[in-house]
């Protein structure tokens, strides 16, 4: 790797893509209503419940990171590669537990549009994030990463 190019060269935080994406679902659930059906309160402790799930795992894959010691950042250089733990099925579990917050909108807004609004995160992720981090990470680690490639899916 060149010096100074140990960067994915991600410059929008992709949590922010979810959030984003989920949030418009809601929007549209306010100008086309589109519900699940599901009576209120049940349909918030849902989207609570989801909600913690997602916090649950985002801790766990923190600790995870700092026991590997490297960045859980995707906008900057990884320090190691990790292909153990939710890594062994799935090249990205972070950013499939990050669905979670579109069925928690889903819930949240008794709306079927946050589940609508999740295919254009995932195009969005497909086209313009993990391309990037895939490359970073080749460049970085080589056949290793290439060999992981090859038997882990990218999403699960």
């Amino acid at each position: 790797m060149k010096p100074g190019t140990d960067s994915p060269g991600i410059i929008f935080p992709p949590p922010l893509v979810y959030v984003i994406f989920a949030f418009i679902g809601g929007l549209l659930n306010n100008i086309f209503p589109l519900g699940l059906g599901i009576e209120a309160p049940l349909n918030l402790w849902l989207a609570g419940i989801f909600i913690l799930l997602l916090a649950g795992f985002m801790i766990y894959m923190e600790v995870l990171f700092l026991l590997k010691e490297t960045n859980p950042f995707p906008w900057k250089p990884a320090n190691a590669l990790i292909t153990d733990g939710p890594y062994a099925w799935s090249r990205n579990p972070i950013y499939v537990a990050m669905m979670l917050i579109h069925i928690a909108g889903a819930f949240y807004y008794n709306s079927f549009w946050p589940l609508f609004t999740a295919a254009f995160t995932v195009a969005i992720m497909n086209r313009f994030i993990i391309p990037r981090e895939e490359k970073h990470l080749e460049a970085k680690f080589g056949t290793e990463y290439i060999r992981y490639k090859s038997r882990v899916n990218r999403w699960i």
